[in-house]
This record gives structure tokens, sequence and C-alpha cells, in this order.
């Protein structure tokens, strides 16, 4: 099931972006229309499932757990149908890195926010600690991401690091997933 899964994933990658797309946006422009769960680096391609990120080769191959709430986040605890709400969305990698936003219950929001994944060393960190991320944009060397407040999405930035977290002043009503921002 996983491995049919893989192979369709990579079909839908490959017609959605072109691997010079997706290295030059930090593979965004693709990671925007389909909820930040799959994106692909113009080699690989990764996704979110319920209990992690894969990697598959875009030239075929074998899909591997790339991240895990056990190994990668210290969520010792985890069980996929108790802690869940929506589970790792907004994939972006740039730079041989790998950011995502991992939303467990609230019962576990000291696990919840922004992470960046080092595809090199495989070391992840927490950048942002945060159960309402609406938003996430990996690019040109900057992160920059939407918290929802139930009635507006005020956006901010953080460099690669998570250091520098600064508003930026603006701010939208509704979900940012209803607005392509740039």
């Amino acid at each position: 099931m996983k491995k049919s899964f893989s192979l369709l994933l990579i079909l839908l990658l490959m017609l959605i972006a072109s691997p010079a797309q997706a290295a030059d946006a930090g593979a965004t422009p693709n990671n925007l229309f389909n909820d930040g769960l799959a994106v692909s680096d113009g080699q690989n391609a990764y996704y979110a499932a319920y209990d992690g990120i894969y990697r598959t080769p875009l030239a075929g191959g074998t899909a591997t757990l790339v991240v895990s709430p056990q190994k990668n986040l210290g969520f010792t605890d985890f069980d996929p149908t108790v802690v869940l709400t929506n589970g790792f969305s907004y994939l972006n990698v740039s730079d041989d890195s790998l950011y995502f936003y991992f939303e467990p219950a609230y019962a576990y929001n000291q696990y919840a926010g922004i992470y960046r994944h080092d595809l090199t060393t495989g070391q992840t960190k927490l950048l942002v600690n945060n159960h309402s991320i609406d938003y996430l944009r990996a690019q040109n060397g900057l992160i920059t991401y939407g918290v929802y407040d139930n009635q507006h999405v005020s956006f901010r930035q953080i460099n690669p690091d998570g250091s520098g977290d600064r508003a930026l002043g603006l701010s939208i009503p509704g979900y940012a997933g209803s607005f392509l921002v740039e």
C-alpha cells in the first residue's frame, strides 16, 4: 500500500513541478497547492503520512522514513490514533533542510510548532513552538509563517536557525490557506 501511494505521489509531483522550479523556489510552489503534504527538491519527493515524513527518489525506489515524532521530535509516547490533530503539514525543502509544521492534540502542545530537519546530518530542531500555525514558506534564507488567532492570520519571519523572530506587520482576516502569499 505504502509503495503504491509513493509511486502515485511521485507521478503527481512530476506533473506539478519541474526540478528546476523546485530547486529555485525552495520547493514551495507545489507545496501551496497540496496543503504542504508533499514537496519535491528536484531529486526526491517528501510526503507527510500519519506516522512521519517520508522521502522517495523521483527516479524510483523505496520510501524511507526521514522524520518521525518518536525519533526526531522526542515524542516518546506518540500514538497517532490519540495524539494527532493534523500531524505533519506545510512541508518545504530549502538549502538541504526540510521545514515543516507538526500539530499534535492540545494536550501535547510542547511538540507543536515549526521544525527544521537537516537532511545531511539528520538533526531536527524546534524553531517556533506554536499550536496555531496556518502558513509556512522557506525561501531565500528566510522562513515566513502565519499565526492564526481565530480571526486573523498575522505573518512573521525567522532565520533558518530559528533566530530573529519578527512581525511583518501583515495581518489578514480568515485563514492564510485561502490566499497565495508571495
